[in-house]
């Protein structure tokens, strides 16, 4: 588990808003150009990102892919996309346990968490790569809705029954279906049912009240670290678990949808813009003045999205250089 700072310092980015969320779009310093990074391409530790990733950015600054996507996934210190021209998977970022050598094949989704990725296929059946061994694997035939990834487990909503099933040696036990939406956080796992109503389990006791929801109801949900967001019918975000970096202080407003992540949590609005709220300090919640699609996920350190144009932002902590897409 990674902790962080609470000094005035770490917040330094961030302006509140009357709902305690974070303010929309600023223009990032660095101007947002494809591929910018420091002049020599060397990184600030002397390393260099696997996976063939592009020379990283100073941390915190915006950076533009080229290549066209229809998911994305950001893990810890790694993140993934599906290609739109051959349904394959680009990785860039820390090739640690394998996390970014992606298998062959085509994919419709993509998930990631800490040294572990996970694809559903187009025959609805998933696949994992990297530490398998601490995350485990998803059972061979079973046809998913979609799917997540977790510490040392993974979930997906299976086709048949729309039941939550979790593999891995630390996996929850979810409730009997139905549930029409899944949402997969680093140590909880949530389910919606059909009413709206949401539920959640953990691998281990939930310390900050992430896994009990409030009544509903959520027309979708999305699970962090130690925190749960839900989207109400009306379009407005209700939050709940832990709150050390404003986390669930959703900001005002309708949004379209939601994401959670580590410490921060976001959501796109009917627009395209995007906004973000909880912890700052390597620049995860200074989004950048751009349009998205409804595709972000949130990394450790870093935020990552399909923007209007198809092609990857990403912005945030880049020494491994998770945040450089293709």
């Amino acid at each position: 588990m990674t902790w962080r700072c609470k000094a005035a310092a770490c917040f330094a980015l961030i302006a509140l808003s009357a709902c305690g969320g974070r303010v929309d779009a600023v223009d990032l310093p660095d101007g947002g150009s494809p591929g910018s990074g420091p002049p020599d391409g060397s990184f600030p530790d002397g390393g260099r990102p696997e996976c063939g990733a592009p020379a990283a950015a100073v941390d915190g600054g915006l950076q533009l892919g080229s290549v066209q996507l229809v998911s994305i996934a950001a893990g810890w210190w790694h993140t993934c996309g599906v290609r739109a021209e051959d349904k394959t998977v680009v990785c860039w970022g820390s090739n640690s346990a394998g996390a970014c050598t992606a298998p062959p094949g085509s994919f419709l989704q993509v998930v990631a968490n800490d040294g572990i990725t996970c694809g559903l296929h187009p025959d609805f059946t998933a696949e994992c790569w990297g530490d398998v061994g601490r995350n485990g694997t998803p059972p061979d035939r079973t046809k998913y809705q979609s799917i997540g990834a977790g510490d040392g487990f993974g979930c997906g909503l299976r086709q048949a029954d729309a039941n939550i099933e979790c593999w891995g040696p630390e996996a929850p036990s979810p409730s009997s279906g139905p549930f029409t939406v899944l949402a997969v956080g680093y140590f909880h796992v949530c389910g919606l049912r059909p009413d709206g109503s949401a539920e959640c389990w953990a691998k281990d006791p939930p310390q900050f009240g992430e896994a009990s929801p409030p009544p509903g109801p959520f027309t979708s949900l999305a699970a962090g670290n130690l925190h749960t967001c839900g989207l109400r019918p009306g379009g407005t975000v209700e939050c709940w678990g832990n709150d050390d970096f404003g986390e669930t202080d959703a900001a005002c407003g309708s949004f379209a949808t939601v994401y959670a992540g580590a410490d921060v949590s976001c959501g796109v609005r009917a627009d395209g813009s995007l906004t973000c709220w909880g912890a700052d300090e390597d620049g995860q919640t200074t989004v950048p003045g751009l349009s998205f699609e409804p595709l972000v996920s949130i990394g450790d350190f870093h935020v990552c999205g399909i923007t209007s144009a198809g092609v990857a932002a990403c912005w945030g902590r880049n020494d491994e250089g998770q945040a450089t897409p293709p």
